[in-house]
Parts: structure tokens; sequence; C-alpha cells
């Protein structure tokens, strides 16, 4: 236990390093809390960093996204063309 005076007041705070714990954080989140975020117009590349712990793409959908990529990017010195 880590105790902290300053001032007038104490802070505490336990160790969390527990099996209850982790098992507790590696559940999926509800739906609900994610839109939460959503509804609070939150940027959507931040829900993202901070919620998505990973994409899984087929190989046709990855290929289908990179040739949309292609064909809307024009080339520069430095893609590698």
């Amino acid at each position: 236990m880590l105790n902290v005076g300053g001032g007038f007041s104490t802070f505490q705070m336990g160790n969390l390093n527990t099996q209850d714990f982790i098992k507790e954080l590696q559940k999926p989140l509800p739906p609900d809390l994610i839109q939460h975020f959503i509804d609070l117009n939150c940027p959507k590349e931040l829900i993202a960093l901070v919620f998505v712990q990973k994409y899984v793409l087929t190989r046709s959908r990855y290929n289908t996204i990179e040739g949309n990529v292609r064909s809307s990017v024009r080339p520069t010195c430095w893609s590698g063309n």
C-alpha cells in the first residue's frame, strides 16, 4: 500500500496486480460504453486508439483497400515508385 500525505489530505493506492483485476480488464467492453464516447463527439482516431485492440482483415479486403488507396494517391518521390 502506498500512502502519501500532503497538506490536509492523504492519498492511498493499493496494488492492483491481482488475478481478479486482470480478468476484469480482459473482459470485452459493453458497446454502450464506447457509444457514449462517440455520442460525446470524441475524435474517432482517439476512440480507435483507446478501445480497439486489433483489426482483422481478409486478404481480399486488404487488397481492395490497398487498391483504393493506390488509385487515389498521386505518386511522389517518397512513395517508393
